[in-house]
């Protein structure tokens, strides 16, 4: 049997919490957005195109190779039919800025 104490502390969290209505009306404005901190994982090597700001390459230890040409805003991933394990740094020709070279290191456990 519960004690008058629990009871009367049941009571008075059902009373409270049914004495707090909200106007839904206030919510409706209201958009989602990112504002971070973003989690997508870790990088390893990144390398971007002299006077060019908004194009960067990015490599990560699961073995991904992205690219962005919007300032970091949307990462395309470009390596995903190239077996890679990971990547160790990422280069860019200066000779042809729009080619990319990974150096991998393969890990063998």
């Amino acid at each position: 049997m519960p004690s008058r104490y629990t009871s009367a502390l049941l009571l008075a969290a059902c009373v409270s919490l049914a004495a707090q209505p909200f106007d839904t009306s206030l919510y409706r404005a209201m958009r989602w957005r990112q504002i971070g901190p973003f989690r997508a994982g870790r990088v390893t090597a990144v390398a971007g195109i002299p006077g060019n700001a908004a194009i960067y390459y990015m490599g990560t230890p699961g073995g991904g190779l992205r690219k962005t040409t919007d300032d970091g805003v949307a990462w395309t991933p470009i390596s995903d039919s190239v077996p890679i394990s990971s990547i160790g740094a990422v280069a860019v020709a200066q000779s042809n800025p729009n080619g990319q070279h990974g150096q991998r290191r393969l890990q063998i456990y």
